[in-house]
């Protein structure tokens, strides 16, 4: 079995994820307009992870963020909610903002580029964003990305 880092094994950080939306009532909603990263995040989760596909939405446009994560909210799930800093040219700064006041159970992972970093951190200073991702991105490295977000290192068993 491969060690990934902080002595976790691919199996134990895909146990974790799974762990989140089975026994904590989790889903994951990946709003983002990069086709090639959401169609990776979708085959890892589904395929190599094992979440069953009702357990991951992948939007693409404003009203179809909103709208699914607050029915998730409203079905009393916890939302880790991947967003694209820009979808179609515009900045989801906004949305993201309307998403972390409205929804109590979400978590927001920003996913970018390097170029936005510095903005992303202010997001994140202020309280807006939870995390965030730099694409691309390797598999493993996602996986862990989103096993410290679910479980934060000091939480880790």
């Amino acid at each position: 079995m491969p060690v990934i880092k902080d002595n976790l094994t691919v199996r134990s950080v895909e146990m974790m994820i799974r762990d989140y939306v089975s026994k904590e009532s989790g889903h994951l909603v990946v709003a983002s307009d990069d086709r090639l990263f959401a169609n990776v995040f979708r085959k890892t989760m589904v395929q190599q992870v094992g979440l069953p596909h009702d357990s991951l939405s992948i939007v693409n446009t404003e009203g179809q963020i909103m709208k699914t994560v607050k029915e998730m909210s409203v079905r009393k799930r916890k939302v880790l909610v991947f967003i694209e800093a820009l979808i179609e040219h515009k900045r989801m700064d906004d949305l993201i903002t309307q998403i972390n006041r409205r929804v109590r159970n979400a978590t927001i992972v920003i996913l970018t580029t390097e170029s936005s970093l510095p903005r992303l951190a202010l997001l994140r200073e202020k309280g807006i964003a939870d995390n965030w991702i730099t694409k691309p991105i390797i598999v493993n490295a996602l996986l862990i990305k989103i096993a410290h977000i679910i479980r934060p290192p000091g939480e880790l068993e």
